[in-house]
């Protein structure tokens, strides 16, 4: 008799944990409906579905492309796109793939995927002069990778706290229990840990809904864990050589929690003695945010000097 209670307690308690990935998920929706139920969503077809974009600003100004980070889709720049525009350049912001109202393919998330999508966008979009990009976190390696590969469509680049080595995801490389662990532990955290992106936290309840929003279409999971296993454990320093020459400006926060100031060193001797670099006070790594007025200053300047 108690062995059998015993099994039933034991079975019951697998069917549980068997079921936690399921019970934590904000997956409830779609992309297809979103974007049927929110026809304003500016969105274009490429290679591997739909990408989520903003162009904005006269046609014959200078093109700056905005490449959003590991998990916050392109909302991350919306306290910058405006002073942008008003000094002269033609924006172009969009959701990476797995982020925000862009397609989750079932495909690997590896920097050159991410680096495909915004050639194909480009191109989608009929823009063939050399574009600045512009790259935060995880897109300054997307854009580092991009003027390694296709050097002649770059003017120049900034880097804002970049990622700049492979980031060791311990457990989360193990088959199977990898992809468990994420949906039950790394994932639902995700969003309450986007505070450590500011060094005020008041600045996180605008943030934090606009980013549980994206949590909420099907594909997000697999696309960050995904993401986690390929994209980040790809090392960017052979593509930041890359800049050698080019104009270049790198800007850090000086309370970045994320990417310690002490990684921009790295960085920098890897950019060579062509690039400028300036740190940006009271900013953790959301600092084209938490100081947009100083970041958008910097870039501004910067752009406006290599255009």
């Amino acid at each position: 008799m108690w062995l059998d209670i015993l099994i039933t307690v034991l079975l019951v308690s697998l069917a549980g944990l068997a079921m936690l990935p399921r019970w934590l998920s904000h997956e409830n929706r779609y992309l297809s409906e979103v974007l049927k139920a929110s026809p304003d969503i500016q969105t274009i077809r490429l290679r591997h579905g739909d990408t989520h974009y903003h162009l904005k600003g006269e046609n014959h100004n200078p093109i700056v492309v905005l490449v959003h980070g590991f998990s916050v889709p392109s909302f991350a720049w919306e306290a910058n796109q405006e002073a942008l525009i008003e000094n002269g350049f033609q924006v172009l912001s969009f959701d990476l793939y797995g982020r925000g109202f862009s397609a989750r393919p079932s495909v690997k998330y590896s920097q050159t995927l991410f680096v495909e999508q915004l050639n194909d966008l480009l191109q989608a979009l009929n823009i063939y002069k050399p574009v600045h990009l512009v790259g935060l976190s995880m897109g300054g390696a997307v854009v580092s990778f991009f003027n390694k590969t296709y050097p002649d469509k770059v003017a120049s680049t900034c880097l804002l706290a970049p990622f700049s080595k492979p980031i060791p995801i311990g457990p989360l490389k193990l088959p199977v229990l990898g992809r468990y662990l994420a949906y039950v532990f790394y994932i639902p955290s995700m969003l309450k840990n986007q505070i450590k992106d500011f060094v005020k936290p008041e600045m996180l309840d605008f943030w934090q809904g606009r980013y549980e929003e994206q949590m909420s279409i099907k594909g997000f999971r697999n696309a960050i864990f995904s993401s986690a296993n390929y994209a980040i454990q790809e090392d960017p320093q052979p593509a930041f050589h890359s800049f050698s020459g080019k104009p270049c400006l790198l800007l850090w926060g000086r309370e970045d929690e994320l990417f310690p100031l002490e990684e921009s060193k790295l960085v920098r001797e890897s950019l060579g003695d062509s690039h400028e670099f300036q740190i940006i006070d009271e900013a953790g790594h959301g600092l084209q945010f938490e100081q947009a007025d100083m970041v958008n200053h910097a870039l501004i300047e910067f752009l406006k000097k290599h255009s």
